[in-house]
């Protein structure tokens, strides 16, 4: 296990940009995945963040006070014993301060219903390989270009 956090830790100064280096926390851990397969943080994107609760379904007034301060607020029930959770998005870059900055931000403010804002995550595609058929293409099918 020792050989591992050393492994992490030396990848991450090995990073000559300083914006790809993150603590070793769960937040780091999850950028660290994001970016070893091929995320691209140089452009924005949709970020979902889920806030938990410790009974469900929230309290009316939870979600009323999450309205006002992100507009993509949503009621997911789930079948297992956690029951549901809000969730909301931001679009933006996604680094490190945001994840924390936001997570923080939103357990506070969900603390007074006994809520925490505990994950959050991103989709994407990662880049495939297209093939491009020409006209050249059209009549040696061994001429296929790939991008």
């Amino acid at each position: 296990m020792d050989c591992l956090r050393r492994a992490v830790v030396l990848s991450d100064c090995r990073l000559k940009d300083a914006r790809f280096r993150w603590p070793r926390d769960p937040h780091g851990d999850g950028l660290r995945g994001l970016y070893a397969n091929g995320f691209d943080f140089s452009k924005p994107a949709v970020i979902d963040f889920k806030v938990y609760f410790e009974a469900w379904p929230a309290h009316r007034d939870a979600m009323l006070r999450l309205c006002r301060e992100y507009s993509s607020v949503s009621s997911c029930g789930t079948d297992d014993e956690c029951g549901g959770f809000l969730e909301f998005q931001v679009y933006a870059l996604l680094t490190y301060e945001l994840v924390t900055s936001t997570t923080d931000y939103v357990t506070e403010l969900m603390s007074p219903y006994r809520g925490a804002c505990l994950s959050w995550g991103v989709e994407f595609a990662r880049p495939q390989l297209d093939e491009v058929f020409t006209l050249e293409t059209a009549d040696n099918p061994n001429l296929v270009h790939s991008l």
